[in-house]
């Protein structure tokens, strides 16, 4: 079921994130969420390419490894 699978990814970003960028509210961004249980930073946006301003605005050291990941095509123009 998607619902357990996106809330088992969710556990595993714990470890291996400090901010998690979410496109859209629906049941996958939901599940990552409950997954994560409140254990990471986790930043809404409407549009996929919306991540680039979120992240200027960051006060970074360093440049971030940025992982996207995005079913649905239109979400990008």
């Amino acid at each position: 079921d998607s619902d357990i699978v996106h809330e088992q990814l969710g556990k595993s970003i714990i470890s291996n994130a400090d901010c998690v960028i979410l496109v859209g509210h629906n049941n996958r961004t939901k599940n990552l969420e409950i997954g994560m249980g409140g254990r990471v930073k986790v930043v809404h946006i409407n549009k996929t390419l919306e991540f680039i301003e979120v992240v200027k605005g960051w006060k970074l050291k360093k440049s971030p490894l940025i992982l996207l990941e995005n079913d649905v095509p239109e979400n990008c123009l």
